[in-house]
């Protein structure tokens, strides 16, 4: 209705392409997620809250009969959906679709085609797919785990998670930065831990 592009980004992509169930929805959209969020919640008759007012980030929180989904909404950070990505933490998380009506109908109602359907829509400028069929965890940068140290923690968690395995550099890139861990937030890392 508000003619605003938004993209599902993430790991919400990532567990599409794997066939996982989804527990949240992460998008991204050109505009001000928090007014936009507000208006959905409030429209859709859902929970909002600002999560990070700092970031752009506003969360939703739908709740129906048998399912309660999270939705974090994020402003786009850069002058697109690339530099957008180029921001995330790991390849197989720096994966985005453009959001319509056939995707969303798709997801919710579980379609099998979905795959399908999926893959060559995705925008995967670090190879992400790749690294999902192969297994393996990558750092889209040499800086995530300075920008946020919590990646270190969450790295370990993705592979335990999906078994998947450290690619080499990115193993010696966490090892390196290890001493940043104290930097990152104590509810962040509790978060982790308890994942």
């Amino acid at each position: 209705q508000r003619d605003v592009k938004a993209y599902l980004v993430g790991g919400c992509v990532r567990d599409l392409v794997l066939g996982r169930p989804m527990k949240d929805l992460d998008v991204t959209v050109v505009g001000d997620s928090l007014s936009l969020s507000q208006e959905f919640a409030a429209q859709t008759g859902q929970v909002y809250f600002p999560l990070d007012v700092k970031r752009n980030i506003a969360r939703i929180v739908l709740s129906e009969e048998d399912t309660d989904l999270t939705i974090d909404v994020a402003s786009m950070a850069g002058s697109n959906i690339r530099d957008d990505l180029g921001l995330r933490d790991f390849t197989i998380n720096s994966l985005a679709v453009l959001v319509d009506d056939d995707l969303l109908e798709s997801i919710f109602k579980g379609e099998s085609s979905q795959k399908l359907m999926l893959l060559p829509r995705i925008i995967d400028p670090f190879g992400g797919i790749y690294d999902i069929d192969n297994c393996i965890i990558r750092a889209t940068s040499d800086r995530i785990f300075e920008n946020d140290p919590v990646r270190l923690l969450r790295s370990v968690r993705i592979a335990s998670e999906l078994g998947f395995l450290l690619e080499c550099e990115t193993k010696d890139l966490a090892y390196r930065c290890a001493p940043f861990i104290d930097k990152g937030s104590a509810e962040r890392i509790r978060d982790e831990l308890l994942k």
